[in-house]
């Protein structure tokens, strides 16, 4: 639906701090995941169409099953802010609803999906009646 390219085996990942190692990123997980390992992708790369630059994920240390999104923010990130929106938005949003319609679906509802007046995405769901 984003068009994005998911690949669980990449390790690196294109980024402007896997050049410039001594950028100070602001990055949200600076403190969980170390500059020095921006680059270089322990849970696979996110490529964005058209942008210059991918998003790394990293499973965050001591707490598994947990991942998070490092991606270079500078200049809306070499157009992935663009595609997913500042701070990923569109691509948390697409999975919190892909998660949420696989649980409901589980529990015998139909789900759709609407966009609310905001533009935000919505789901729907309707219980079965058999």
């Amino acid at each position: 639906m984003l068009g994005l390219v998911y690949d669980r085996a990449a390790t690196k990942y294109r980024s402007f701090y896997s050049d410039h190692p001594n950028y100070n990123s602001g990055q949200v997980y600076q403190d969980v995941i170390s500059r020095d390992r921006y680059g270089t992708a322990d849970a696979g790369v996110i490529q964005v169409p058209g942008a210059e630059y991918d998003v790394g994920v990293y499973q965050v240390p001591g707490q598994p099953g947990k991942c998070c999104l490092i991606y270079d923010q500078f200049l809306d990130g070499g157009g992935i802010e663009r595609h997913i929106g500042k701070g990923l938005v569109a691509l948390k949003e697409r999975y919190g609803a892909t998660v949420a319609s696989r649980q409901l679906k589980k529990q015998g509802f139909v789900v759709r999906e609407e966009r609310a007046a905001t533009g935000r995405l919505r789901l729907v769901a309707t219980k079965r009646r058999f």
